[in-house]
């Protein structure tokens, strides 16, 4: 078993998330992205350095157990020649978890290439399956980033290439006029084709070295560029078919008027996304609008710590009732946080109630505690997969609410690690910056005491987004992973009606942001003095306007904006703070009565 540790620092990407469907589609191997705040690549165990790509933008490792493992920096950087990349090992070198593989600059990379995200992959995940992958915020060298397990014993044999009594096909030379020749998009639509067949089937390159057409790594191995004549080979009961779907795959990727389209599509792509979501310019990152608003602040980031958690335990009885107990206890936080909160805030809290408490989520973990893991270690375990689960379900909002679980997850995982999390200091002119804000976190917040919110991950239906509404703050979301490197302090414009952060606002800039803050409060106030005028239209059809409430607090709000009657009266949010049913009833009574007096 191998422990892989994070290279680089910054937010872990899912494969299925990076802007490339060669990696997307997990054609090149298994394993994870990260979208890098640093810009030195740590090695993420011990091995043996198997290639550094000619184009300096990739490496591979092979560790001493045959995983082999290919650390790409960003999106169609090969088409970079190198530019920006310093390689600091070479071919064959032994190299120790932690050790410097590479430097790179960043900013170059993120003007000139379509995305900085980095993929770390198992090229032979046939035979070496990367499991528990890390969510959230990776620390270079730190971070555990996965565990890739022993080869699978399962395996088909494999074809031997020297078996003569099995039928054999070679294509003609076929000339590489793709202007990267061989990186890694090629290699692995080329990997992906020939794993489809059971022949043996190898490519040689123009040294008449020759490599195992389905392995990535191999293929990368042979160096072939621009010019060079390919030779591929195939023996086995489907060697004819197997050359012929290669020669056509070879055709696509090679050819040159589709690696012109490529090349031009990315183009098209860099330069579009120079203007939109996730791309900085000029002091200017671009996300989505969350929330609207103007504000003018001071960063304040928000770092959730990582918990490192032993695997084993020590008494199973032991692990389970501290795992109860654990439960338990975050259950009356929800609950006590759940009867402070506003209407819409108590609601996602009692969501939360609800996941903490899910049978399945606790049944599978004290299922793990019983064959002998540790409570931290198997409530991670158990609620990463509920978390994937919920990731994989065919509706985009659905599928959102997987950080929901990752929330709920942190908080208890937090609270059996003996971790407290600890909130940068805020005031009315804060914007927090952060990866992500857990509704656990924003709930938490002062009303008062914030002016925004810009998160790297979200959007306009994630709790963030709805919360900064209802707190009447600007938030932007979807911005690239840059923005967590601004330092603590820096003034700052977040821009919630055009989803944008300015980094270096001048004094003309900030004037103009004040000055219209000024007419949208002045707007504000004016209508306010028409909140209790009756909501007629143009034709003179009345229309009641309903409140949403859960106690007093929000009936006398409603009140102050102008609602006509209570939509919905949430009762139960009542009955959390009750001792006894004859005093939930009593409370429910007297909120009633004083919901009449207030109209």
């Amino acid at each position: 078993m191998e422990i892989l540790y994070a290279p680089l620092s910054g937010p872990v990407v899912p494969l299925q998330d990076v802007p490339d469907p060669v990696f997307a589609q997990r054609m090149a191997g298994d394993g994870l992205a990260i979208d890098p705040v640093d810009n030195q690549v740590l090695s993420p165990c011990s091995g043996k350095v198997t290639q550094v790509h000619r184009k300096r933008h990739a490496v591979t490792l092979a560790t001493d157990q045959g995983v082999e493992i290919l650390i790409h920096i960003g999106i169609e950087t090969v088409n970079l020649g190198g530019e920006g990349f310093g390689i600091r090992v070479s071919d064959g070198q032994r190299v120790k978890r932690g050790d410097v593989l590479m430097e790179f600059d960043a900013d170059l990379i993120v003007r000139k290439a379509k995305s900085l995200v980095t993929v770390i992959l198992i090229a032979n995940s046939d035979r070496f399956q990367p499991t528990n992958p890390f969510q959230g915020n990776a620390l270079a060298g730190k971070t555990p980033l996965f565990i890739v397990g022993n080869e699978e014993p399962s395996r088909s044999p494999e074809v031997s290439k020297e078996d003569v009594t099995l039928p054999y096909a070679e294509s003609a030379p076929i000339v590489v006029e793709a202007e990267h020749g061989i990186h890694a998009r090629p290699a692995a639509a080329l990997a992906e084709t020939a794993r489809r067949f059971k022949s043996a089937i190898t490519i040689a390159g123009p040294s008449g070295k020759s490599a195992d057409a389905k392995s990535v790594v191999a293929l990368l191995g042979l160096e072939v560029e621009l010019g060079d004549s390919i030779r591929i080979g195939a023996r086995g009961a489907d060697a004819n078919a197997a050359k012929e779907a290669l020669e056509s795959a070879a055709s696509k990727v090679f050819g040159r008027e589709s690696d012109r389209a490529t090349t031009n599509a990315a183009t098209a792509t860099s330069a579009a996304s120079s203007a939109t979501q996730g791309q900085e310019e000029a002091g200017i990152f671009r996300g989505i609008s969350a929330s609207p608003g103007l504000a003018v602040g001071r960063v304040a980031k928000l770092v959730r710590p990582v918990v490192e958690v032993e695997e084993y335990g020590a008494d199973a009885s032991l692990e389970k009732n501290k795992l109860s107990e654990a439960v338990a206890a975050a259950r009356s936080e929800f609950e006590a946080e759940a009867i402070a909160a506003g209407n819409g805030q108590s609601e996602i809290l009692l969501a939360h109630k609800i996941i903490l408490e899910d049978p399945q989520l606790v049944t599978e973990a004290e299922n793990l505690i019983g064959r002998g893991k540790s409570a931290a270690w198997a409530w991670q375990t158990a609620a990463q997969a509920c978390e994937e689960s919920v990731k994989s379900l065919k509706s985009g909002l659905l599928a959102g609410r997987a950080s929901d679980i990752q929330d709920v997850s942190q908080r208890l995982l937090y609270r059996l690690a003996g971790v407290k999390p600890q909130l940068p200091e805020i005031d009315d002119r804060t914007i927090l910056v952060a990866e992500d804000v857990p509704p656990s976190v924003l709930i938490n917040l002062d009303r008062r005491g914030i002016a925004g919110f810009a998160t790297v991950l979200g959007g306009p239906t994630s709790h963030v987004a709805i919360l900064a509404r209802s707190m009447g703050v600007p938030a932007v979301a979807g911005l690239t992973a840059k923005v967590l490197v601004i330092p603590d302090g820096d003034e700052i414009v977040l821009n919630g009606d055009q989803g944008t952060v300015e980094t270096k606002p001048g004094t003309a800039r900030l004037e103009e942001i004040r000055s219209a803050r000024e007419r949208r409060e002045a707007a504000r106030v004016e209508s306010l003095k028409l909140a209790n005028a009756k909501a007629v239209t143009r034709d003179g059809v009345g229309i009641e306007v309903a409140a949403n409430i859960g106690n007093v607090a929000d009936a006398q709000e409603a009140v102050k904006m102008g609602a006509d009657a209570i939509g919905l009266l949430r009762t139960e949010f009542l009955f959390l703070d009750r001792a006894s049913f004859g005093r939930f009833c009593g409370l429910v009574i007297a909120a009633v009565c004083a919901l009449c007096c207030l109209w």
